[in-house]
């Protein structure tokens, strides 16, 4: 029996709908996985260390939360792939919580461009001035 592949009418905006729940299902699942891994990190530390410390050990694994979730947001907001946000919250020491978009540094007014435009010899004269 051959099988046709499935294609209806608006069959594109379904097919983007799937992917756009599938990739919001990959990035709670990288996103849960990092906060299991912080919270075992504290339970473990707390095991290792005196009660008089363990006040310390929450407050900073707290405030590791907050900025993980605040990176998270922005990566997603971004577009980035689960994939990638799983390589930037759990591999790297990477952090930031603005969009990166369409971002070029502006050099300072004071500092000349590193280039030059070469300009043939020519052009540097208008056309009706001709020595």
């Amino acid at each position: 029996m051959c099988r046709r592949p499935i294609y209806f009418r608006g069959f594109h905006k379904v097919e983007e709908k799937w992917n756009e729940d599938a990739w919001e299902t990959r990035c709670s699942e990288v996103f849960e996985h990092s906060v299991e891994d912080a919270m075992e990190n504290m339970r473990e530390m707390l095991t290792q260390w005196p009660p008089e410390f363990h006040p310390f050990f929450t407050r900073k694994a707290m405030k590791d939360l907050r900025m993980a979730e605040r990176m998270f947001s922005s990566l997603k907001e971004s577009g980035f792939s689960s994939e990638e946000i799983d390589y930037l919250l759990n591999e790297t020491d990477f952090y930031f919580t603005k969009a990166f978009g369409s971002y070029v540094p502006a050099l300072p007014r004071r500092e000349k461009a590193p280039y030059k435009p070469v300009v043939h010899k020519a052009m540097r004269f208008k056309k009706n001035n001709v020595r």
